[in-house]
């Protein structure tokens, strides 16, 4: 039995060209495809085969009845193609042209545009017959619409021409196609890219080389301050980079982020990369407008084969951003447990705070990460280190209900009652936040469940007051027996 859902896929539909309704998608694309079949049978006027010669050969072919069945449904729906095709919607033509030049077929084009298709008809997306072909690197097919009057410079809904996209595929030789026949070198999309910041993205080293050849300006910057050189970085393309930096790209670049090649090879742990920017002077310690030098970016996502390269080349392995973030804190928090043991190994300050007070334990328990918890307090974390708000790892474990965290730090003797600055115990920031398994862990601890804060507010107020049912149900389980109130706001937890 069809469902709704298969009925809808199922609806009917009208082919563009011939108007025959009631076609499933699965019909259409058939019926269409004898369209384009039919396309190709046509003789292509000028082509220096003689009509009536055709006419004569076809008549001469051997008895239909000869055939076997599947040639004759074929010479029907050939037949039924020349009926169908024989339109005068040049729009649905239009469409057919930009479908066989983005597949590169020249003759069906050809055909195309002499029975009328308009050749700078664009479809929804704006694209023409001519960035279509472009795109997919069908040469041919671009010169011949160039010979037909095709608007080289013809733009789509993001400002990108025929160049660009075949830059941005790297057909190198569709490229100089086009550059030959005059198409922009320095044409900016509305994002203001150019062909040669599209092709060092992908890493279309030969595009690139030929269009510095041609005198593209290597230090074109696109809206967001990017160049080639850090488009190029930024993706790891290791011989484009060399590339660029051998005609003269300037290495320090910032974008609007201040960000360099480096500070993008390095985030993105390109390793290769980043050792070729240093090996060309790339500044080691230079820093981005949030203060990040490359080995934080690169501790941050973990990128240890990198962070060890940058601390082998003299990387300052203390150096701290803006908000006082060194990598050891970075990596911590994002749970890298490999780049924190390789950033201890090499010295890193285990209790180094940032601006809130917190420490890389803090950090990676306020996160839930169990083995670089483990990590840190087997290095000699001070497990009761509090912030600037007077809360312990174990504060902010139990307030993201991170309750192996929790476990863990209790068996490395943490002090379940301890209170930070507004008297608020991890018992508390658990009810508060209705974490009943985290809960229930501190209370089999021996957890004090009356403990009250400095507003006199208990665990099982605070569960009540945020409508953590469970947790309310646990609490009255164990015993607590104040009843909640019913208007009083709860004090607010940070976290």
């Amino acid at each position: 039995m069809i469902d709704r859902s298969e009925r809808a896929v199922e609806s009917k539909q009208q082919c563009s060209l011939c108007e025959q309704n009631n076609l499933s998608p699965h019909l259409l694309q058939r019926h269409m495809g004898h369209h384009m079949q039919q396309i190709s049978l046509f003789v292509v006027p000028g082509s220096g085969v003689d009509e009536e010669e055709s006419d004569k050969g076809s008549s001469e072919s051997a008895d239909p009845n000869d055939r076997s069945d599947d040639e004759k449904h074929q010479a029907e729906d050939n037949q039924q193609g020349d009926k169908d095709f024989d339109v005068k919607d040049p729009s649905a033509k239009s469409e057919e042209l930009r479908l066989a030049a983005s597949n590169g077929h020249e003759a069906t084009v050809r055909l195309l545009l002499d029975r009328g298709a308009e050749i700078e008809a664009k479809g929804s997306d704006g694209w023409t017959a001519l960035r279509s072909a472009a795109s997919n690197g069908h040469e041919a097919t671009v010169w011949l619409l160039l010979d037909r009057g095709a608007e080289i410079e013809a733009k789509d809904s993001h400002g990108w021409t025929a160049q660009h996209l075949a830059a941005s595929s790297g057909h190198e030789a569709t490229v100089r196609l086009l550059l030959d026949r005059g198409a922009k070198i320095e044409a900016k999309g509305s994002d203001g890219r150019t062909a040669l910041r599209l092709a060092a993205s992908s890493g279309h080293e030969a595009t690139v080389r030929l269009l510095l050849d041609r005198g593209a300006e290597i230090e074109a910057k696109d809206s967001d301050g990017w160049t080639a050189l850090r488009s190029a970085a930024s993706n790891g393309h290791e011989a484009t980079v060399r590339l660029l930096l051998d005609r003269g790209a300037k290495i320090e670049a910032k974008g609007s982020d201040g960000w360099t090649a480096q500070h993008l090879a390095a985030s993105s742990g390109h390793e290769a990369t980043v050792r070729l920017l240093l090996d060309h002077g790339a500044e080691i310690e230079a820093k981005g407008s949030d203060g990040r030098t490359a080995l934080r970016l690169a501790a941050s996502s973990g990128h240890e084969a990198t962070v060890r390269l940058l601390l082998d080349r003299g990387a300052e392995i203390e150096a701290k951003d803006s908000h006082g973030w060194t990598a050891l804190r970075s990596a911590a928090s994002n749970g890298h447990e490999a780049t924190v043991r390789l950033l201890l190994d090499r010295g890193a300050e285990i209790e180094a705070k940032g601006s809130d007070g917190w420490t890389a334990l803090h950090l990676a328990a306020s996160n839930g990460h169990e083995a670089t918890v483990r990590l840190l307090l087997d290095h000699g974390a001070e497990i009761e280190a509090k912030g600037s708000d007077g809360r312990t790892a174990q504060h902010l474990a139990a307030s993201s209900g991170h309750e192996a965290t929790v476990r863990l730090l209790l068996d490395h003797g943490a002090k379940i009652e301890a209170k930070d600055s507004d008297g608020w115990t991890a018992l508390r920031l658990a009810a508060s936040n209705g974490h009943e398994a985290t809960v229930r862990l501190l209370l089999d601890r021996g957890a004090e469940i009356e403990a009250k804060d400095s507003d006199g507010w208990t665990a099982l107020r605070l569960a009540a007051s945020n409508g953590h049912e469970a947790t309310v149900r646990l609490l009255h389980d164990r015993g607590a027996t104040e009843n909640p109130p019913t208007a009083t706001q709860a004090p607010t937890s940070s976290l």
